[in-house]
């Protein structure tokens, strides 16, 4: 039997290991249970993109951009061995959205709110077409009218990160537990039994507060009172991992022609190509790439920029993630546009996540379990 606990993470992706950090810098005990390896499955298969929330102008969602900003200015300070900038560009599109003119208000918003929030604008700003031509020539028939030039982040060895992650919650006095499945929890008055099997040994332990960030599993487990919450529904998302680098510099976002946003990253002698997504039914079961959603893929991103000509001898390997999704749209799953939390007193569940935001969605998680922990 293990020791009793403030909180018992479920779940040792980044939102629970986000969560996990938050709530011992509340001085809370806590556990963290995963069912196989931390930082695995979704957590190790995103684009790696450590958003600073400037995409988030177009729809003028002005607190999601500022809490993106701060969370990457954060990461970029504490984890420099981990996280870097990089630099993206995307083609500049006549008089619409994605104009010069409307690029140009957007980055001066955007450098006012990213020097609210601490951060330092590096490179940033609007390049001609003969600027495309010299340095990023495959774009040069697709920007006419130059690009837009930001600065991102990138996150450079993930499993090294969520390595670094766990020692931290370790040397924080957390109880981090791999290849433990948890399949039952039991609402008592004063908290929560959970159920666990460590190894092939059957375990309780006792909690008086429950984060749920078990992803795709996350109604995997059975419970013994009615929770009440919605049905979700999911869709997988992959990205293409070339053999080869296309590109050794810069991200480069496209529009296809379908109005999916395509982004390519390198990655040391590699580029990466993402984000696709698919509705599927059971987020449970192992989801592979079939031939057919290969070749749209590559389709679509010939389309986009015809110079490569990729074929699949071209793919290494697939990277596949299983995420929540909002709805269905004219061009495919709709995901969440910020965290999404159910609670039921001091059980809650971390639906929708972003990478970018796992300290700050750690820190709401708890906030959010607190006001029933002071009550008991």
């Amino acid at each position: 039997r293990l020791a009793s606990y403030d909180l018992a993470v479920l779940g040792g992706g980044i939102s629970g290991l986000g969560a996990a950090e938050a709530a011992l810098r509340k001085g809370l005990s806590v556990i963290l249970l995963e069912k196989g390896q931390v930082c695995k499955a979704t957590s190790d298969n995103s684009l790696r993109i450590i958003h600073g929330g400037f995409r988030y102008l177009q729809s003028l969602n002005m607190k999601r951009v500022l809490q993106s900003v701060s969370a990457q200015r954060e990461l970029l300070d504490r984890f420099p061995e981990y996280i870097t900038e990089l630099p993206c560009v995307m083609p500049l599109k006549g008089f619409s959205l994605k104009g010069p003119l409307a690029a140009s208000v957007a980055l001066t918003l955007y450098r006012l709110l990213s020097s609210s929030a601490g951060k330092r604008v590096r490179e940033q700003g609007l390049r001609s077409h003969s600027w495309v031509r010299e340095v990023l020539p495959f774009l040069e028939e697709l920007a006419p009218k130059g690009v837009l030039l930001w600065s991102d982040a990138q996150l450079h060895a993930p499993e090294a990160f969520s390595h670094k992650l766990v020692a931290l919650l370790k040397e924080g006095g957390a109880h981090v537990v791999e290849n433990a499945a948890v399949t039952k929890i039991d609402h008592k008055k004063e908290g929560f039994q959970v159920a666990v099997t460590i190894e092939g040994h059957n375990e309780q332990i006792e909690a008086r507060s429950v984060v749920n960030t078990l992803g795709p599993w996350i109604r995997s487990i059975e419970h013994s009172c009615a929770l009440g919450f919605p049905e979700l529904a999911w869709c997988k998302g992959f990205n293409l991992v070339l053999g080869r680098k296309l590109e050794d510099r810069y991200g480069v976002g496209i529009q296809s022609q379908d109005g999916r946003l395509l982004f390519m990253t390198p990655r040391k002698d590699v580029s990466v190509i993402g984000t696709w997504y698919i509705p599927i039914e059971d987020p449970t079961q192992s989801h592979e790439i079939s031939d057919q959603e290969l070749d749209w893929a590559l389709t679509m991103f010939n389309n986009s920029i015809p110079n490569f000509e990729l074929t699949r001898d071209d793919i290494r390997y697939t990277e596949v993630g299983v995420l929540p999704m909002q709805s269905v749209g004219k061009t495919g799953p709709v995901l969440y546009g910020s965290e999404l939390y159910l609670h039921h007193s001091a059980y809650l569940e971390v639906v929708s996540t972003k990478y970018t935001t796992f300290q700050s969605q750690g820190e709401k998680a708890v906030q959010l379990i607190e006001r029933y922990l002071q009550r008991s």
